[in-house]
């Protein structure tokens, strides 16, 4: 006897598995000398924390106009070692809403795709404000419409952007005009009021509170951006406890998270990695 589904119903099913497909994150803020000589170490160590998607800080936030950062050849080089081990790589860049930046970004658009990433990241929170137009552009949404089409001019992958929920409003039209926006929902054990656990910023409700914000300006997709950092100090909570409510409350609200950072997480010569956001990641598998 032949058993068959029906098209639509088959199509429906695949449908809700691609929806539901889960991906782990991670802001890369190791620099590009440690990433290079511990190359092979970090990405065995990705492999076992099962993270799939690495954005790279390749720019420091004080930069005024546009610099690559990494030597394009490490970039490269990171990139495809990452692929050969099933990783997704982007550059997380700091735009200005500036005609001198966005020249800077278009210029570079060769060197950029040459990479080999899968997107372009934008973090847009102070960097990215009025009171740093440089009178060429009218207005941070001009401004925003610029940048993000001039990455559409080039670059053939995924374009992105990042911020904090309290800071979505200024550079709206970028959010609502990239493929991707990670929302950082960064819920810290720290003493100011809202962030003990059960407030407003506390596991949790802020990333409920974070998709809120990231929905209100037209996020069309969002990544939840959550905190490997600040984890243990609340009271009658483990860090354990306060990763998994975080991350247990953003994979019921979106598909994929990104960790900040790299550094908490694994270290870098000089640095000891915390320990608790290693175990909680590798407890996930």
């Amino acid at each position: 006897m032949n058993r068959w589904i029906p098209a639509g119903i088959l199509g429906a099913f695949i449908a809700r598995l691609a929806m539901r497909r889960r991906t782990i994150g991670v802001w890369w803020d190791i620099g590009e000398g440690a990433t290079l000589r511990n190359m092979g170490g970090y990405i065995e160590q990705l492999r076992v924390l099962n993270i799939r998607d690495v954005s790279i800080e390749v720019q420091s936030v004080r930069d005024t106009s546009f610099e690559v950062g990494w030597n394009p050849r490490s970039i490269e080089d990171f990139s495809y070692a990452c692929s050969r081990a099933g990783i997704r790589t982007g550059l997380m860049l700091w735009p200005r809403p500036t005609t001198e930046w966005i020249a800077g970004l278009r210029a570079a658009g060769p060197i950029l795709t040459a990479t080999g990433v899968d997107y372009l990241e934008f973090d847009i929170e102070e960097n990215f404000r009025s009171n740093d137009l440089d009178g060429s552009i009218g207005t941070l949404d001009e401004a925003g419409r610029r940048l993000v089409g001039t990455g559409r001019d080039f670059f053939g992958g995924e374009l992105q952007a990042t911020t904090y929920p309290g800071a979505v409003a200024p550079p709206k039209t970028v959010i609502r005009l990239v493929d991707a926006f990670a929302v950082q929902a960064y819920s810290q054990s720290k003493d100011r009021q809202g962030y003990e656990w059960g407030g407003r910023y506390g596991p949790g409700n802020m990333q409920r509170y974070a998709l809120d914000k990231s929905e209100s300006v037209g996020a069309r997709k969002v990544i939840m951006g959550l905190a490997a950092y600040n984890q243990n100090r609340f009271p009658n909570h483990t860090a354990q406890e306060a990763m998994a409510e975080a991350y247990n409350t953003a994979m019921e609200l979106v598909n994929d998270v990104r960790y900040w950072s790299a550094k908490h997480i694994l270290g870098y010569p000089g640095r000891t990695p915390n320990g608790y956001s290693y175990d909680f990641l590798k407890s996930l598998k």
